[in-house]
Order: structure tokens, then C-alpha cells, then sequence
């Protein structure tokens, strides 16, 4: 009986010890797998491609004051970005038209032939911001002879032309 005692008292401390080295070795695992943020460099955060839109726009001040009740707001420099379609693409009716505009007019999208002959048109609304901001839209249009022609995207403050194929 004394036997039994003493074999269930040596398994029993076994089994401690055996569970607080486990404890150990993960407290240990833990300790080496743990980031200290004080020595990570961050990364820093990509530039947005807006950003580069609006580059080489001046940002003085204009030396007189507009009249009280005129517009301020006014766009003077509009900037009209094709995304998509890509240059060159080979594009079928109806097409889908994304870009980036900082105007506040309507664009007018339309599809041309090689010879500049019209064969589709639409609209798109644009954002009412200074910042660049996404405008999409959409054009049908009749399928050309020629197999090149061009998307422009236009009002009256610009126009953005990218070549396209049928």
C-alpha cells in the first residue's frame, strides 16, 4: 500500500513539472515571436495617384478680392483623367468610361473614328470637389469601318483624349 502512495505521489510531481516546463517553454516561445514597436520601422504609406494629378497647379493667392454674391467656387484649371478604358484598348458598345475630374460640369464622352467622325456619345457626372474625384459614364455606340479611333472626355474647362481600337 505504502508502494501504491508513493508511486501516485512521484507521478503526481511528474506531472508538474512536466506542465510547468510546458508553461515555461511557451511563455519563452511567446517572448521571441513578440514585436517590440519601438525598433520596427513602419511602413510609410503609398502616395495616392490623385496627388500626382494635381502637381505643378500654383496655389498663390489671387492679389484682389472677387466682388460680394460672384462665384468662388469657379473651376479654372479642370483636370480630366482617363483610367478606363487603357490606352489602346480594344473597346465594343456599350462602353464604360472611369477617370478622375476635379470639375463641376457635366463631361461629354464620346467615341470618334480615325477621320474624327462621331459615333457615339454620353455623359457623365462629375464630382463637385477641388480634389480629383471618380466620375463614370457610359457611351453606345455604331461600329466603325475604321479599326482605331478615340475616346474623349471633355467639357468646357478640358478635354482628355485616349486612342482606342474596335
Amino acid at each position: 500500500m505504502f508502494l501504491v502512495k508513493f508511486s501516485l505521489l512521484v507521478a503526481f510531481g511528474i506531472f508538474i513539472l512536466v506542465g510547468v516546463g510546458a508553461m515555461a517553454a511557451y511563455y519563452l516561445y511567446q517572448g521571441k515571436n513578440s514585436i517590440n514597436t519601438s525598433i520596427v520601422s513602419l511602413p510609410s504609406p503609398i502616395p495616392s495617384p490623385i496627388n500626382r494629378l494635381v502637381q505643378g497647379t500654383s496655389s498663390a493667392s489671387p492679389n484682389i478680392q472677387p466682388a460680394a454674391g460672384s462665384n468662388t467656387s469657379e473651376v479654372s484649371s479642370s483636370i480630366i483623367k482617363i483610367l478606363s478604358p487603357q490606352i489602346n484598348s480594344q473597346v465594343s458598345s456599350p462602353l464604360t468610361v472611369k477617370g478622375l475630374t476635379n470639375s463641376d460640369e457635366i463631361l461629354t464622352l464620346q467615341i470618334k473614328d480615325q477621320n474624327g467622325n462621331v459615333l457615339g456619345q454620353g455623359k457623365a457626372s462629375p464630382c463637385i470637389n477641388t480634389d480629383p474625384c471618380l466620375f463614370e459614364g457610359s457611351v453606345v455606340f455604331r461600329y466603325s469601318k475604321t479599326q482605331t479611333g478615340s475616346l474623349e472626355v471633355y467639357n468646357k474647362y478640358g478635354t482628355q483624349i485616349t486612342p482606342v481600337a474596335f
